[in-house]
């Protein structure tokens, strides 16, 4: 996801896909099904593994924060080159995203008693 978050923009397309999020058409139902679902079971089991105490609301907050962050990156771009750079910006990896995200989450977790399995 880190690394779909940080591909440079195609405007016509962000657009197009925001507005469908803000105001969904018939084809929303089949976007969520065909890609955000699948995706979303993922992160729900890996979640499950590592904190199996998580009720199913739980997990649902927890993934929706970390597509979050990961999200704000792609939405909001244009704002993150002018605070810090177009050059900082295109520096930032998926990887260096991803671990960002993790240690973010992590630290959040641990901070509020999580008890993490590994």
């Amino acid at each position: 996801m880190a690394e779909r978050m940080l591909k440079p923009l195609r405007l016509t397309a962000t657009k197009v896909v925001m507005r469908e999020f803000a105001d969904p058409t018939v084809a929303f139902a089949e976007v969520v099904r065909e890609y955000i679902e699948p995706m979303a079971a993922v992160l729900s089991v890996i979640l499950a593994e590592m904190l199996p105490n998580l009720s199913r609301e739980q997990n649902f907050l927890l993934g929706n924060s970390i597509v979050g962050q990961c999200i704000f990156y792609r939405q909001n771009r244009p704002i993150i080159e002018h605070l810090m750079g177009k050059e900082m910006v295109d520096q930032l990896t998926p990887e260096i995203l991803a671990a960002h995200v993790t240690a973010f989450t992590l630290a959040a977790l641990r901070a509020n008693g999580a008890k993490l399995t590994t």
